[in-house]
């Protein structure tokens, strides 16, 4: 092969592999910007459910049960959430109205501690069928799961402050 030759065949291959790294970086490109379409909620979501099916080793059956009560779980905080929504955007309008009712916004707002403690109970329903789902020796594997998941939430961080201690 003379030197033309190996000149032309270098020149495909090195052509060839630079298309490829284009199309590998286009299809990279594509994926990460239809993934964050997906709000960061939904992906945590999701990520969740699938640490959750890992953890406890969930079978087929135990799957299909787990997104029926998950579908029906987040069915009833959605409307519970729309309600607390509703009662906010009231709240805000009476506050800025020329005369807020207080009469008004005390009531808006036990409404709304009523809907959050509705919306504590689906949770810990929703746990309790999840529990129920699992056989005997997955059941240890749910509750580490929700407590490691109720530790590393945690409560709210305190704002800086006086009741900050000096260290």
């Amino acid at each position: 092969m003379d030197t033309f030759s190996r000149l032309r065949v270098s020149t495909w291959i090195i052509t060839f592999l630079g298309v490829i790294n284009l199309l590998t970086l286009g299809t990279l490109w594509y994926r990460e910007t239809t993934r964050s379409d997906m709000s960061k909620y939904k992906r945590m979501e999701m990520e969740m459910e699938n640490q959750f099916k890992n953890e406890v080793g969930l079978d087929e059956g135990q799957i299909r049960q787990f997104i029926e009560k998950r579908d029906l779980f987040l069915l009833k905080l959605s409307k519970e959430k729309e309600k607390v929504h509703q009662l906010n955007l009231k709240i805000v309008n009476e506050v800025f109205s020329d005369k807020p009712d207080m009469k008004k916004l005390e009531k808006w707002s036990s409404e709304i501690g009523r809907h959050e403690s509705k919306t504590s109970m689906f949770l810990f329903d929703h746990i309790n069928e999840l529990k129920q789902i699992a056989h005997p020796k997955q059941k240890e594997k749910v509750h580490r799961f929700f407590n490691n998941l109720f530790k590393n939430i945690g409560p709210p961080d305190k704002p800086p402050g006086k009741n900050e201690k000096k260290g």
